[in-house]
């Protein structure tokens, strides 16, 4: 018995197990990635078409995977919506500052016939290059294998709709708690929370509860008294 289990275990000691159980080091490009994307504003990131295993993903700089929230990983369809003056204001909206197209270093996304193929990476990376809305930024320490993009503006978590430039004063208690400093207005204005729309977030000012109305992005819209 004693033979028979070190034989079946020999590969797992001397390391030659592949698959699952393979060991991967992460790749230095995505060390340097996550130093750039770390920053002390909030903002997320939109990955093209997905998010790779090590894209770096917090609280304050949450990673959007771009073929689950337009529903398709066809090339045509993301490079026509990125194309389009809605996709622009939905990505300001949605508070995206860098669309990122990774640096696929395990195989698994830019495939063809099951295979990694360069050439489709290749497609992804012409299209944005292209792209007049976004600004291709280079980085000391990643590869070109690995590519950035910075959008021309990006709102904050939270904002007044009637008044974008406005940078609201706030900060996350918890994932589901916020405190903001309401602007004194003359007027009611609509507070955005840049998240999924939610039936179950509301916003207390004073005494006051107000229930989240949901825009037509599918983000939380509140209106704040005078």
């Amino acid at each position: 018995f004693v033979l028979f289990w070190l034989l079946t275990i020999r590969q797992s000691v001397s390391g030659q197990l592949g698959g699952t159980f393979a060991f991967h080091t992460v790749p230095y490009d995505y060390e340097v990635l996550k130093d750039v994307i770390n920053q002390p504003e909030y903002f997320r990131t939109f990955w093209v078409p997905h998010i790779q295993r090590y894209g770096f993903s917090t609280y304050m700089h949450p990673g959007i995977d771009a073929s689950l929230v337009l529903d398709t990983s066809t090339p045509s369809s993301m490079f026509a919506w990125f194309g389009s003056k809605e996709g622009i204001e939905e990505l300001s909206r949605w508070s995206v500052k860098y669309i990122i197209l990774p640096y696929d270093s395990q195989g698994e996304i830019f495939l063809d016939d099951r295979k990694y193929s360069e050439k489709q990476r290749n497609v992804f990376q012409e299209a944005l290059d292209a792209n007049p809305n976004f600004s291709k930024k280079l980085i000391p320490g990643i590869s070109p294998k690995l590519s950035v993009y910075e959008t021309i503006r990006y709102m904050d978590h939270l904002w007044l709709e009637e008044f974008t430039a406005l940078r609201l004063s706030w900060y996350m208690k918890s994932p589901t708690s916020y405190m903001f400093i309401k602007p004194a207005l003359a007027f009611p204005v609509h507070l955005v929370f840049s998240e999924s729309y939610d039936p179950h977030w509301q916003v207390r000012v004073g005494n006051q509860l107000i229930k989240s109305v949901k825009t037509q992005d599918n983000l939380n819209s509140f209106t704040l008294p005078a």
